[in-house]
């Protein structure tokens, strides 16, 4: 069985969009795995939705889906009245301090702020992608990792489609972490909680083992992608990477929280990755050489940018840059040895 494994990156998961529509043009997988950005690009995937994925991307620049929380928004705007006045202070009117008095009662009070666990808003990217998330929809085999804060701990949401339903007990007894089964509430919760990165997004409150329990990006803890496709049964891997192969060279300084932590958390991301299909080689460098029983040879293919993409973390609404991120993905995919 053949599967894809999306990983993580912000704005460049319009490169990977662009990657997984030249793949599928040329082969079926029958299981799909993502973490973050990646699960929701592979939400689409497994419902077949290709073009709508496609469409999606180059028209996100409209949906303005980059906004930060009111508590943060008051709070900058404040700053920013509090800048203009400095640069004039000779001036204020009873009217500037009025609203400085009104933007500093609407943020609460300070404990409200210390409380805020994410500074960008969920509601934006739930309603640019709530009309495509249909887990009745869905045509290949979907697991996405999740971590389950209340619980610190690696988990998974799957869903086991048509004739590959009965590997689901094999999976879950393989998996270290819960595993719970993707459903018609459950499904888009669970793609939005594995791209809640900690500190840009508050994290997703799901009911699983009958409590509810807050759940983050399912990379924070660990957990393999490339493992979830092995052990959901897959002999033939392909995953889908954001960074070119050893490239080293500075990124763009980030500007903003959420951008810092989402540009520590691709970075730590990507290297996990990387580790990931060091071992899987290793692994089947193993099998080959008969030191390891019970285990089967998994075929491996990577795609990556052949250059560095140039798309912040956040650039969600330069469209330019995303078209192009998305025709590079295109040419690479196109490119790429898949077997």
């Amino acid at each position: 069985m053949r599967a894809l494994v999306l990983s993580g990156g912000g704005a460049a998961g319009a490169y990977q969009a662009g990657v997984v529509a030249a793949l599928t043009r040329r082969a079926t997988y029958d299981i799909v795995c993502g973490t973050s950005i990646g699960a929701i690009n592979g939400a689409l995937v497994a419902q077949g939705k290709i073009d709508e994925m496609a469409g999606i991307w180059h028209a996100i620049a409209s949906k303005r889906i980059i906004r930060y929380v009111p508590q943060v928004q008051r709070l900058l705007q404040l700053i920013g009245d509090v800048e203009a006045l400095n640069n004039d202070p000779l001036y204020m009117r009873p009217a500037d301090l009025l609203r400085l008095i009104t933007r500093y009662l609407e943020l609460g009070p300070p404990s409200a702020i210390y409380r805020q666990m994410g500074t960008l808003a969920r509601e934006p990217v739930i309603e640019a992608l709530a009309g495509a998330m249909d887990f009745a929809s869905l045509r290949h085999t979907l697991v996405v990792s999740a971590t389950n804060v209340s619980h610190a701990a690696s988990e998974c949401f799957y869903a086991f489609v048509g004739t590959h339903a009965g590997y689901e007990r094999a999976f879950c007894q393989k998996r270290k972490g819960a595993c719970y089964q993707l459903d018609g509430v459950n499904f888009f919760p669970a793609v939005l909680a594995s791209s809640a990165t900690p500190g840009a997004f508050e994290p997703m409150v799901i009911e699983t083992g009958g409590e509810r329990c807050l759940y983050v990006d399912g990379g924070v803890a660990n957990n393999s992608p490339i493992g979830l496709a092995i052990d959901a049964g897959a002999s033939d891997v392909t995953v889908v990477a954001m960074e070119p192969a050893d490239d080293h060279r500075p990124r763009e300084i980030p500007v903003s929280m959420a951008e810092l932590a989402l540009v520590t958390y691709d970075v730590f991301q990507d290297r996990m990755l990387t580790l990931d299909l060091k071992l899987a080689q290793m692994v089947n460098e193993a099998i080959r050489a008969d030191s390891v029983r019970g285990k089967r040879v998994v075929s491996l293919h990577t795609v990556r940018p052949t250059q560095r993409l140039g798309l912040p973390i956040l650039g969600f609404n330069d469209q330019a840059a995303i078209d192009a991120a998305f025709e590079q993905g295109l040419r690479d995919g196109e490119a790429a040895e898949i077997g």
